[in-house]
């Protein structure tokens, strides 16, 4: 019976490694007909799930983060083209999504034709009026219920079938379609072209982007469950930043982590003359409120600190370049490096155009204008009372960007991760967050600024030390394509404040 029972169960599992592998080659077969069904055309002339089209791109495609794919922005009397006669049109869909930058008011904006190689089905997609419609051949039809608003994205899905069937989706909403008379005639393309520009009848400035741009050679009444979207997480040290410095963090993703530093502004060692009296001078100019100990002059030597000054109540009361000076005495002919440190908790404080290390008695000295020193901190900014016409300003911003639209309009989080020191003392001010746009929503020519939220952080924000916590930001995204998360630093002690990783999803 032991026997029996044995082959019994090799038995069974030489058939269930047969079945396994009967199944494998099932799924990939479906797999491989999925995407023979569906062909997605990337902005950058490249092609997935089948072979035939051969985009003409006349400008170029820029990168959203919305899926990780590419996003093309096309300015007036711009397009670009699929040559699509080896598909066959007579039944199927087309899908993406588009965002009007700014739109004429009153007329039609042409963005969509498509005709196949035997004239047997043709359309052409346009805006009019903040209405969209549809022209085929036989009738003209028109969206109806819809309101367009400028920087929100609007899902276009255009599926036909031997009645010519259309659909219409707007932050999520179907939108009912009804056919409008009239005696147009459609201007095709040329046999088996897809056209997408940008077209209006005066050829006015306007912009379109769109995404996503997506074949089905077969009909679905399958309708596209927006509220899905992907998570996007940004390493704070991967993102654009004025301040900060990367250090090693456990339980940090990869171990590494961004922190604050004061350091702003170091000058590579300067080999003195001689024993001496010497001048440390940096040349500030103050715009902003700078309260007593907000900057900091140092000067040292390899083996210890040779002077060093935080500023006092009233040194800095008028707004124009002025020399701070540190004096400091030399052991001798030695090499010191000159360091000035910023504690402002906001940016726009102060201006720095230079530094100065001189000996009056001796005759000597060494000028450097701000772009020949180290900067580690803020950016550099256009003054026309400067030395070289630019200065470097305080900012203090740990992570800012990525500039990118982050999915459909709607609810979303976005979460920072952050782990503060216990040498921090409490009631102390740490982080300023913010989700900040630079979008078009001010006027047609100017790009307009907008906040989304904002949150400050103090000790008391966090329940314990030396330990990762997320603090997040619920905010209403309306589909902005610049958007930032920005940390702004209170506190510079390297290591005292460190942030690991910005993690944005839709929550409704």
């Amino acid at each position: 019976m032991p026997f029996y029972g044995r082959h019994v169960r090799i038995g069974l599992i030489l058939l269930l490694g047969v079945l396994t592998i009967v199944a494998s080659v099932v799924l990939i077969r479906i797999q491989q007909e999925r995407s023979a069904n569906r062909l997605y055309l990337s902005f950058d002339g490249t092609l997935r799930g089948a072979d035939g089209l051969s985009p003409n791109q006349i400008t170029p495609s820029e990168f959203s983060s919305y899926l990780h794919r590419q996003v093309l922005h096309l300015e007036a009397g711009e397009k670009i083209q699929y040559d699509i006669q080896k598909l066959s049109l007579k039944r199927g869909a087309l899908s993406f999504w588009v965002k009007p930058d700014l739109l004429p008011p009153e007329e039609p904006v042409t963005f969509l034709s498509l005709s196949n190689a035997d004239q047997s089905l043709s359309f052409e997609l346009s805006w009019k009026r903040k209405t969209i419609q549809l022209l085929t051949p036989q009738a003209l039809y028109k969206v109806t219920h819809s309101s367009f608003s400028i920087g929100a994205w609007t899902y276009v899905s255009i599926v036909w079938n031997e009645k010519s069937v259309f659909h219409f989706y707007l932050d999520g909403s179907e939108l009912p379609l009804q056919q409008v008379n009239g005696k147009r005639h459609l201007q095709t393309t040329s046999p088996g072209k897809l056209t997408i520009s940008c077209h209006t009848e005066n050829d006015e400035p306007f912009g379109i982007r769109f995404r996503d741009l997506a074949f089905n050679e077969t009909y679905t009444n399958q309708t596209p469950d927006l509220r899905e979207e992907q998570k996007t997480e940004w390493r704070a040290i991967d993102l654009p930043h004025y301040a900060g410095k990367k250090i090693a963090a456990w339980g940090a993703s990869r171990q590494e982590a961004w922190t604050g530093d004061s350091l702003m502004a170091e000058t590579d060692p300067i080999r003195l003359p001689s024993q001496g009296e010497y001048l440390l001078q940096w040349h500030i100019k103050p715009i902003g409120q700078i309260d007593p100990g907000m900057i900091e002059s140092r000067v040292s030597s390899a083996s210890e600190v040779l002077g060093s000054h935080a500023n006092a109540q009233g040194e800095f009361s008028n707004k124009i370049f002025q020399d701070w000076i540190l004096p400091f005495t030399a052991p001798g002919a030695i090499s010191v490096v000159c360091q000035l440190r910023s504690y402002a908790p906001l940016k726009y404080a102060f201006l720095v155009d230079g530094v100065t290390v001189k000996s009056p008695g001796a005759g000597w000295g060494k000028h450097f204008h701000i772009e020949d020193v180290h900067v580690h901190m803020g950016a550099y900014k256009a003054e026309t009372d400067a030395e070289r016409g630019k200065a470097v300003d305080n900012e203090n911003t740990l992570t800012f960007g990525p500039y990118s639209c982050i999915g459909q309009p709607g609810i979303y989080r976005a979460t920072w991760r952050i782990k503060i020191s216990k040498s921090i003392p409490e009631k102390t001010p740490l982080l300023f967050l913010d989700i900040f746009a630079h979008d078009g929503f001010l006027t047609n020519s100017k790009r307009g600024n907008k906040s989304y939220g904002e949150l400050a952080l103090n000790t008391e924000s966090f329940t314990k030390r030396e330990t990762w916590e997320e603090k997040s930001i619920e905010f209403f995204y309306d589909g902005a394509d610049m958007m930032e998360f920005r940390t702004f630093t209170r506190n510079f002690q390297p290591g005292a404040v460190v942030v690991d990783t910005i993690t944005v999803s839709k929550t409704h």
